[in-house]
């Protein structure tokens, strides 16, 4: 309920007959909203529509609208808005709580109603100064943003260019490995068919012998007769001096003589010939691999003798030639060589292509920044940052990934990158890279925000815009006309 008062309602009436009569606007009233302030039928409705209450009582230090807006210049409403013209400097709005609080935070002193002196002079040319700079770096940055858009035109074609040859070059090695296999399957076949016709030849011709197994081994000392004939396996070799099996004979030479005597029907088949079957088992590859194996067991065997002393045998054996590689070793060999060369091609032409499908910004301007990498200092951390690749933190030798490209957000107004090095018992890193007009590329104010999330901003010419440029020209426009002492927005 209001209190009644006489001096409360003299100083409102004469404060809207002031305003009235010389059009001077309410204090902390913002010009855009003049026009809800005329006082027509001496009364006053809330912004937000109601109620309507009479116009004496605005600024009367008492809240009666739920918007707050019939106290622009007092702290009677919580919701309530003070406007600070700030001639000579920017603009602003501040919370109603911090009108006539003892503090000064208007330049022009105005939400203080014992008064605060007026720095907006001063804060304006300081401003000026910095939007001069920014307009002259919008400039050139817009010069270069050309530039670079042609020059990323140019490498844009570089990388269609080599997305073709590579394709060529591709196609062209799918074929070469294509004939290498075709070789090589040739030249197995021509191995797989010499190695059945040496087995048909060690078998004997058809017909000359029974079931083909192979003879047994039987050791006969001295030269006698019966080796190899029908009593050669029995008794121990009765030789010609007949003396009922002693086993000596009379011209035996020093030393036993080991021959394969062959069953009946075995058509003269040799001991070698063991284990070979029908010359098919295992197919000719393993047949191969095998004889490399072979090869390495005998260069064991001549490093030199079990009792080490064999030193001349050791030196021999070292000195032995490397068995020269077959046809068909070699022919392998190759389609492998081949293979590397097609897989090393394929992986070259995904890289390139991932390039070319990536969005470099409505007209490409950012792609000039793909490959190049920004570094700035912060405390004890390097931080850098490669567009279209990754942000890491480095510390000394170790390096801490931040996370990988992602692409734009916000109108490309910002680069993400995610899914970095996870944090203990957290979240994956990740870091949002602000990009702003510069006339070079500079990381600046790098940050940790939250846990494991990082931001920093990005000074590029690629973030430079015509709509950015007219808005800087026209707050300088104004500021300028404010230092001058010509208010364009005075009511």
């Amino acid at each position: 309920m209001r209190l009644p008062g006489l001096l409360p309602v003299l100083a409102a009436l004469a404060l809207a007959l002031r305003c009235a009569a010389h059009k001077t606007p309410l204090r902390g009233l913002d010009p855009a909203l003049a026009h809800h302030y005329t006082g027509r039928n001496d009364s006053f409705t809330c912004i937000d529509g109601a109620p309507t209450i009479p116009f004496v009582r605005v600024n009367d230090d008492y809240c009666d609208c739920p918007d707050g807006s019939d106290e622009p210049g007092t702290s009677a409403c919580p919701v309530g808005r003070f406007h600070c013209r700030n001639r000579g400097h920017v603009a602003a709005t501040i919370p109603a709580a911090f009108v006539d609080d003892g503090i000064c935070d208007c330049c022009d002193g105005s939400d203080e109603i014992r008064g605060c002196p007026n720095k907006c002079i001063e804060h304006g040319k300081r401003v000026l100064a910095e939007l001069r700079g920014r307009l002259k770096a919008y400039e050139v940055g817009l010069k270069l943003r050309g530039d670079h858009i042609g020059a990323n035109q140019g490498r844009r074609g570089e990388w269609e260019r080599e997305a073709a040859d590579l394709e060529a070059k591709f196609v062209g090695q799918e074929k070469a490995v294509e004939a290498a296999k075709a070789k090589k399957a040739e030249l197995e076949m021509l191995e797989h068919e010499r190695r059945e016709a040496e087995k048909a030849a060690a078998d004997g011709p058809p017909g000359s012998g029974g079931e083909g197994e192979l003879g047994e081994s039987v050791v006969v000392e001295g030269g006698g007769k019966g080796a190899g004939g029908p009593g050669a396996g029995q008794g121990q070799g009765e030789g010609e001096s007949g003396d009922g099996g002693s086993g000596e004979g009379g011209d035996a030479e020093d030393g036993a003589e080991e021959f394969v005597v062959g069953k009946e029907g075995d058509g003269g088949a040799e001991a070698g010939v063991e284990g070979e079957g029908d010359g098919k088992a295992g197919g000719l590859e393993g047949e191969i691999e095998e004889e490399e194996e072979d090869d390495d067991e005998e260069g064991e065997e001549d490093d030199g003798g079990d009792d080490g002393s064999g030193s001349g045998d050791e030196s021999k054996g070292r000195n032995k030639p490397k068995k020269e590689k077959t046809e068909v070793q070699k022919a392998q060999e190759e389609v492998r060589k081949e293979e590397r060369e097609m897989d090393r091609l394929s992986r070259e032409l995904d890289e390139v292509k991932t390039k070319l499908d990536r969005d470099y910004g409505p007209e490409n301007e950012f792609l000039y920044l793909a490959g190049n990498c920004y570094d700035a200092v912060e405390n004890q951390y390097t931080y850098s940052i490669c567009p279209f690749d990754k942000a890491t933190q480095k510390e000394g030798s170790h390096s801490t990934n931040l996370g990988r490209h992602r692409g734009f957000e916000d109108d490309y107004r910002k680069l993400v990158f995610d899914k970095g090095q996870k944090c203990w018992q957290g979240p994956d890193r990740k870091m949002v890279l602000s990009l702003e007009c510069g006339a070079e590329e500079k990381l600046v104010d790098v940050q940790e925000p939250s846990r494991c999330e990082y931001s920093a901003r990005l000074q590029t010419s690629a973030a430079c815009s015509n709509v950015e440029l007219a808005a800087i020209k026209q707050q300088v426009a104004e500021l300028e006309a404010q230092l001058e002492g010509h208010d364009p927005t005075e009511l």
